[in-house]
């Protein structure tokens, strides 16, 4: 049975409060300097061109060969993970690291409306 909402101890009814105003701020501000990132940013034109020379055909197989797939594969990881911390895609990253952030701690928050059932808790069983 789960507990209604005036059966929530004063601390959790105070920390579920500071979770939901924590996400809201989150949301708020993230939201917010994304657009900032996004209206601001220059186009990824120019990275374009450079990922486009780095990534020839004779720069793949000289990196398979010394490296092997894995080399290949990482450095393929390690370049999408670094574009997205530069120009417009910031601004993406920023959007969803804030909705997440935000969504955590509204999930959060609502899961201290509820208790576990009186059968699972340790007391009653006489551990």
């Amino acid at each position: 049975m789960s507990r209604t909402r005036r059966d929530i101890p004063e601390r959790d009814r105070i920390l579920q409060s500071r979770l939901r105003r924590a996400g809201a701020l989150m949301l708020l501000v993230g939201l917010a300097a994304a657009v900032v990132v996004h209206r601001t940013a220059a186009p990824d034109s120019d990275s374009e061109y450079v990922k486009v020379l780095n990534n020839t055909k004779r720069n793949e197989y000289e990196m398979e060969v010394i490296g092997g797939k894995a080399n290949l594969f990482a450095a393929e990881l390690r370049d999408w993970f670094s574009s997205l911390w530069h120009g417009r895609r910031l601004a993406g990253t920023l959007t969803f690291l804030s909705v997440g952030g935000s969504l955590a701690c509204f999930f959060v928050a609502h899961r201290l409306n509820f208790s576990p059932p009186p059968e699972a808790r340790s007391e009653d069983k006489g551990v």
